[in-house]
């Protein structure tokens, strides 16, 4: 299987694993398309994940499960498909996109003086940068799943940062990279960053991968990561446009 296909593959498992620990959490496969609801008010967090173009009746059953559980909502898809008639037809458009980018021969940063990068020993202690919004989806037994990641950057005693890495469908996908605006242009999210990806890669998981930002592209390729594929967030007509910030 080529990157571009095993990325697809292994993006609705991302979706499928986070949260899992939640108590309000649903995820079905609705006409072959793997759907998730996360529990929160926002439109990432009810999700249907088409990385191939579904039948029109199947995309109106995984539809029709989103807006059982949420009145906002999105569709996952690949750029080569973000207008295929199907999608175009149930009156969603693209939102946002979100590049996917593979290390190849990682390039490590300098050292950040002082920075300790470590495993979060409590969810509170990850929610300092992640957001206390996103409790849902950081439990004491997340932390403990040996498929999930949980680092914090330390500076000065406090926690400045943080990033997880997890496994899905064999690769490892780094994400939730966040630093606070007080601690951010001195080179700790390149750490996170840098850190995330080592324990993937010390557990086999290959390939080590991300999604990526406009702002955030340039810092992964100094970081030795290259785009392989793009994957489009699509959304009703008139809906508030979505935010990824749970990766």
């Amino acid at each position: 299987m080529d990157e571009e296909a095993l990325l697809a593959a292994a993006y609705p498992e991302v979706g499928a694993l986070a949260g899992r620990r939640a108590t309000d959490r649903e995820t079905a496969v609705v006409a072959g398309i793997r759907c998730v609801s996360r529990g929160l008010d926002t439109p990432w967090a009810t999700t249907a994940y088409a990385m191939e173009p579904p039948s029109a009746d199947g995309l109106a059953e995984a539809l029709a499960w989103l807006r059982a559980r949420s009145t906002s909502y999105d569709v996952v898809t690949r750029s080569r498909h973000a207008s295929a008639a199907v999608f175009r037809g149930a009156g969603l458009q693209p939102a946002d996109e979100l590049p996917a980018m593979v290390v190849g021969r990682p390039v490590h940063p300098r050292p950040v003086a002082g920075l300790q990068v470590r495993a979060a020993e409590t969810p509170t202690e990850f929610l300092v940068a992640y957001g206390s919004h996103l409790a849902s989806l950081v439990t004491d037994a997340d932390l403990a799943d040996p498929e999930h990641v949980h680092l914090v950057a330390i500076l000065g005693g406090k926690v400045v940062g943080c990033a997880q890495a997890r496994q899905a469908a064999g690769t490892g996908y780094v994400s939730a990279v966040t630093v606070l605006p007080e601690a951010r242009r001195r080179g700790i999210g390149a750490e996170l960053t840098d850190a995330a990806g080592r324990a993937a890669r010390n557990r086999g998981w290959r390939p080590v991968w991300l999604h990526a930002t406009s702002a955030s592209g340039p810092l992964y390729r100094r970081l030795g990561y290259r785009l392989v594929d793009v994957h489009v967030e699509l959304e009703p007509a008139g809906q508030a446009g979505a935010s990824t910030c749970w990766t």
